[in-house]
């Protein structure tokens, strides 16, 4: 099939483009396959166009609904300064608890009671995992701990989680938060990917009302009206 590039046609699998092999070409062709087949699970290509038509008349779609077409699960987000710095499949130990103190009462008949009360308040660890991608922030991000950079690798952050078309519907703050252990590769459930995890250890977490890149954004234009 011919390709374009910069508007003209290039005859043939890497025809002009010095260092593309038939192995590039088929691979390329493959992942377009694989491309055209979520294509039509999704909608987007009838079932009954053949693939040279649907290579021809088929819209592009966005990097989002490709995403979603291709049925990748990317469920939570994390913001770091406003700024989504990575995708993850899993997320677990969001919340804090109270620790419960037991404290022995006499009463004024000689009836002994207990008394619990709220001792210590404990935010939990919470682990983001995902499978390998070629970002490194977390790991670079570990590394400040791991050389002493605490007042460096000691951030507030955004953990956003998301529903299918990528759009936050739930977001917690945490605070003084850092990287207290990365690990990976390893395999999934499946044994077909491997998975790397990284747990953050914070100081403080709430949930919020609006998710926080809509909050930097707002707080933003604020600041520029200020400013007129």
């Amino acid at each position: 099939m011919a390709q374009e590039k910069n508007g003209e046609q290039d005859q043939g699998p890497g025809a002009g483009r010095p260092g593309v092999t038939r192995r590039d070409f088929l691979d390329g062709a493959a992942l377009a396959t694989a491309g055209t087949a979520a294509a039509v699970i999704a909608g987007l290509i009838p079932r009954d166009a053949s693939a040279a038509e649907s290579a021809v008349a088929a819209p592009k779609p966005s990097p989002k609904a490709a995403v979603v077409a291709a049925g990748v699960s990317f469920q939570f987000g994390l913001d770091v300064g406003g700024k989504t710095v990575g995708y993850f499949q899993e997320c677990t130990g969001i919340g804090s608890e109270t620790e419960v103190v037991e404290q022995k009462f006499v009463d004024g008949n000689g009836i002994e009671t207990t008394k619990k009360i709220p001792g210590r308040l404990k935010y939990n660890d919470v682990t983001l995992a995902r499978g390998i991608t070629g970002d490194k922030f977390v790991w670079t991000w570990r590394r400040q701990v791991e050389v002493g950079k605490m007042n460096d690798a000691r951030t507030n952050c955004s953990i956003s989680m998301l529903n299918q078309a990528l759009e936050p519907v739930a977001t917690w703050d945490l605070a003084n938060t850092w990287p207290s252990k990365v690990s990976g590769p390893a395999l999934g459930v499946d044994g077909d990917y491997g998975v790397e995890a990284v747990v953050l250890t914070c100081e403080g977490m709430i949930r919020t009302l609006l998710p926080a890149r809509e909050r930097h954004r707002l707080q933003r234009a604020a600041e520029q009206t200020s400013l007129t």
